[in-house]
């Protein structure tokens, strides 16, 4: 099990390579909403760019 710290950085790769987000940006967006509204938001990105790139 990866702890809020891990999944953050790893979060914070995620969308500077999908949209490129600042990761301070991405850390306030994280506390405005919460994890899983974030782990939401995350996975329909990826279905979305998953199927733009198809």
């Amino acid at each position: 099990m990866m702890g809020p710290i891990t999944l953050c950085a790893l979060d914070c790769t995620f969308i500077n390579a999908v949209v490129g987000v600042d990761r301070l940006l991405l850390l306030v967006w994280v506390e405005g909403i919460g994890w899983n509204e974030q782990i939401h938001n995350l996975a329909f990105l990826l279905m979305e760019y998953m199927r733009d790139t198809d």
